[in-house]
């Protein structure tokens, strides 16, 4: 009946999974970035459950090694009775983002997650070259990536206009 797991629960989840160590430190750092987003709107986003970011960031990545792997990894949660908790996991890869309505938790943890490559922080244009770069001749990827960056930056925008940055 909790309506996510705390810090400790959701480690063990990821040992549960056998999450591999170098997608933790990717959770790890996915969930620093997530937090110090929030933190940046000094809190004017209110309807921000950052306890639900947390968890959100930190399991992102429990189905990683399997295929479709962010709808994979709700359905686990879901699976665990954390409804609140599968929907943020499940749009981390895509998200559609509603510039009229609040700033969710599923889009600062899709921004985190763009803007962490492995456990390093990368500046979201870089990120993007990078992968542009891997998969160049490749037009369906190509625009595929196109779009979430282009989603990452209307969230860069949500957080600015939240924080009252011009």
């Amino acid at each position: 009946n909790y309506r996510f797991p705390n810090e400790k629960e959701c480690y063990e989840l990821l040992k549960f999974y056998k999450v591999p160590d170098k997608i933790i430190k990717h959770s790890l750092k996915v969930a620093e970035v997530s937090l110090e987003l929030y933190e940046s709107m000094d809190n004017k986003a209110k309807n921000i459950d950052v306890g639900l970011l947390r968890a959100a960031a930190l399991l992102h990545d429990i189905a990683r090694m399997e295929k479709n792997h962010a709808q994979k990894g709700a359905e686990i949660i879901q699976s665990l009775g954390y409804s609140r908790l599968a929907h943020p996991i499940s749009t981390h890869m895509d998200i559609a983002v509603d510039d009229g309505k609040d700033i969710t938790e599923g889009e600062i943890l899709y921004l985190a997650d763009k803007l962490v490559k492995e456990d390093k922080i990368l500046p979201l244009e870089s990120r993007m070259q990078m992968q542009m770069e891997l998969f160049k001749g490749d037009e369906f990827v190509l625009n595929k990536i196109e779009q979430r960056y282009d989603m990452a930056k209307k969230i860069m925008l949500k957080i600015k206009k939240t924080s009252g940055e011009k």
